[in-house]
């Protein structure tokens, strides 16, 4: 489900927008660079779709509202996007790689995890904006495959193997608007005849959203108001910031493992959080090797000469495209993407998606900070983001790349990422965390009924050691939310 399918408009205007001018280039841009957008001068307003008039400023904190969960969902999107593709990408020698391929792809493998745990970063800047405005952090998301006219991104959305075609998708989804002439050349090799201009990229999108807020909240000041409303203690944090932390259970130390959450208490604040957001994302021509798009840029290079020097070059296992776990009862069966038919293989593919929805559970109690004390806000910080990510979403996605999606068949199966409709905010403290904790044991009792079924003894111990994390994970989260849990 989408709030709203407005387009991401054509300007990135982030320096220009925070000095007020109407210059139009790359919110970073110093240098000469070329504009893939040709510039609009009549352009005032973030282009839109929306049936209503885009110049009446009664609209403007609605779109301001519904752009923000746009953009929350297409990182969320992007996220499981870029974690597939790492999933996905072989491991060893024996899978067909020679010694100096398997080290560029466990390269490859590490940059792509960094990327997808940035926009799992960006997710969290665009919640803490949303909750900063008064509104409701926006975790849902629309289950995959995704037409391109959905976003109006004219760019699939899927779940589906590493190879140079999937490359290509995810610069697309990085693209920046200005490029040097050097990149603007090599992405035209990569895609002949493509218009740039006929992206609507998600920095374009972050670049309205910055215009809009600035557009709210000098409306606001002119009534001496301000847009941003939410409770600062409700916003997620990590450490870092030279801010006081305000959220309850956090005491400045908390760490998301890399993540680097500030709070957004105001208009700079914002403008902060969407500058990095696109410094990470397209990146700028003058650092544009450790923005996104550049380092996605770089794989491109490596993979195509490896491809030159060996044209069977394939980094990925054979998963097959968007697979979905076979579901015997209504109200949960996707229409769309690759049934796993294999039996076994798809009582582990319902184990992950089990995982992945008790991990979303979770995260709408941390966003939502409703009812937690500071022990509550701990317990589920303690659980959702190292280990379930970490030690049960991760080693379950990928042990499924090596799983038939059907018996006898070559294409192997891969995480679904379902997003079932019951994923909402639990609002009751005690229940929501008693259902927590019951979703956790009923993952650990279907891990527990497939251990020693596996092809090989090397899963079997795999499927064992997220068993034990998922009962021990279940355990400590009863524990320190008060609310049980059973004796080891």
């Amino acid at each position: 489900m989408t709030v709203g399918r407005y387009a991401f408009g054509l300007g990135r205007r982030l320096v220009q927008l925070l000095a007020g001018a109407p210059a139009r280039g790359h919110p970073l841009e110093t240098g000469p660079t070329t504009p893939i957008h040709a510039p609009d001068p009549s352009e005032t307003e973030p282009s839109m779709t929306a049936e209503i008039d885009v110049n009446d400023p009664h609209y403007r904190r609605m779109r301001l509202a519904a752009m923000l969960c746009e953009a929350a969902e297409l990182e969320h999107s992007l996220t499981c996007q870029y974690l597939f593709a790492g999933f996905a990408l072989k491991r060893e020698m024996t899978e067909g790689l020679t010694a100096a391929e398997l080290d560029k792809v466990r390269g490859w493998r590490s940059t792509i995890m960094l990327i997808a745990r940035q926009e799992m970063e960006h997710l969290g800047y665009v919640n803490n904006v949303l909750t900063a405005l008064g509104e409701a952090p926006h975790l849902v998301r629309p289950d995959f495959p995704l037409d391109p006219a959905f976003y109006e991104t004219d760019i699939d959305s899927k779940l589906a193997r590493f190879d140079f075609e999937t490359l290509k998708r995810f610069l697309l989804f990085e693209l920046p608007e200005r490029m040097d002439h050097e990149t603007l050349k090599t992405m035209t090799g990569y895609f002949p005849g493509l218009d740039f201009a006929t992206i609507k990229t998600l920095g374009g999108l972050y670049t309205s959203i910055a215009k809009l807020l600035q557009l709210c909240e000098a409306e606001a000041k002119e009534k001496g108001e301000t847009i941003f409303i939410g409770p600062k203690w409700a916003e997620a944090m990590t450490g870092g910031s030279n801010i006081e932390n305000l959220r309850p259970g956090v005491d400045g130390q908390m760490s998301i493992y890399g993540m680097n959450l500030k709070p957004v208490l105001n208009l700079e604040d914002a403008i902060h959080a969407i500058k990095q957001v696109l410094e990470e994302g397209e990146g700028a021509p003058e650092h544009i090797e450790g923005s996104h798009f550049g380092r996605f840029l770089e794989i491109a290079a490596e993979y195509d000469r490896l491809l030159q020097d060996n044209p069977g070059f394939d980094p990925s296992r054979k998963v097959v495209d968007t697979p979905v776990s076979k579901v015997g009862y209504r109200g949960v069966q996707q229409k769309h993407g690759t049934v796993i038919e294999d039996p076994l293989t798809n009582k582990v593919s319902l184990a992950f998606d089990l995982a992945y929805n008790s991990m979303m559970l979770m995260l709408f109690r941390f966003f939502m900070a409703t009812d937690e004390d500071e022990a509550d806000a701990k317990a589920i910080e303690d659980s959702v983001f190292f280990p379930v990510m970490t030690v049960v979403i991760r080693p379950l996605g990928e042990l499924l790349t090596e799983l038939p999606a059907k018996p006898g068949g070559d294409g192997m199966a891969g995480p679904g990422f379902r997003f079932d409709r019951r994923i909402a905010l639990l609002p009751h403290r005690t229940a929501a965390f008693k259902i927590i904790y019951a979703n956790l044991m009923a993952l650990n009792a279907a891990l527990t009924e497939v251990a020693g079924q596996m092809p090989n003894q090397q899963l079997n111990d795999r499927i064992d050691f997220v068993t034990q994390n998922v009962w021990r994970i279940a355990q400590n989260f009863a524990n320190a939310t008060g609310i049980g849990g059973e004796a080891q």
